[in-house]
């Protein structure tokens, strides 16, 4: 029986640009020169210019940034030199960190391995688990976009730390397949060893995703977020649009459209 979670990579790429907003280009030009209808060419042409524009500024990083600060609006970050006084304060056991993909196969290592997200969500949260000396837990199956990988993020994420000879995670979770499900299975896994405060390690536009998701189980949770957008070029080079300008506006859209779609505890 097919799961409803596989459409969601496609039902993802369709509505997030550029895809979205080249199939509507391109629906713009067909009534611009197919229809004898002054109307339909009025539409087409409207329809076509306003694509293309919304798609220069999908393109832009001052798009992602602006939709980052604005729409999502995620908490500051947390001072791994202050995390001991944020523990004591918050009575926070343990610091989880959710994962962000995985690639399905690293090469030079002949196995799966963790995304640039992941990895950065993981040193930060080893940062703060070190600066704290509190335990450390990781969330992350295999996503819906990684059916190759032979196992989970979690054992990848292990197999990082080892390979920078850091700490065991203490706890781990790789049965997940989403936001949601990170939640639910990690909440599972703490509270049988009683833990109910933690510190939330993910990318800034993720939080408030991940926040919402956290509300529907029993745990405390701290925010923790990393991996802001900040402006990388000057002379308002972050409005002439790239390819990395895409990639931030697609993430940032994607953690919006996702955060409408999870149900409220």
């Amino acid at each position: 029986m097919l799961e409803i979670g596989v459409l969601k990579p496609w039902l993802t790429a369709i509505a997030l640009p550029p895809a979205g907003l080249l199939l509507t280009m391109l629906l713009g030009y067909v009534m611009l020169v197919r229809s004898e209808k002054i109307i339909w060419t009025a539409l087409g042409k409207m329809l076509a210019v306003f694509s293309f524009a919304l798609l220069w500024l999908a393109c832009c990083q001052g798009t992602a940034i602006w939709l980052e600060r604005v729409m999502l609006r995620p908490p500051g970050p947390v001072d791994p030199q202050l995390m001991a006084i944020t523990v004591k304060q918050q009575q926070i056991q343990a610091v989880i960190v959710l994962g962000g993909g995985q690639q399905s196969i690293s090469r030079e290592y002949g196995e799966s391995g963790l995304s640039e997200t992941s990895a950065q969500r993981l040193h930060y949260g080893a940062t703060l688990a070190r600066a704290s000396n509190l335990p450390l837990g990781f969330a992350g199956g295999v996503g819906w976009l990684q059916e190759g990988a032979k196992d989970s993020e979690a054992a990848a994420a292990q197999r990082w730390l080892n390979q920078l000879g850091l700490s065991e995670l203490r706890w781990s979770e790789g049965h997940s397949r989403d936001t949601q499900g990170n939640a639910l299975h990690i909440a599972d896994v703490l509270q049988k060893s009683g833990v109910e405060r933690i510190a939330l390690v993910t990318s800034a536009s993720h939080m408030p995703r991940a926040l919402k998701a956290f509300a529907q189980t029993p745990l405390k949770v701290t925010p923790a977020p990393t991996q802001f957008l900040e402006q990388d070029a000057g002379l308002g080079l972050d409005w002439f649009p790239s390819g990395s300008g895409l990639r931030r506006t697609r993430q940032v859209l994607h953690e919006l459209l996702g955060l409408a779609l999870i149900p409220r505890g």
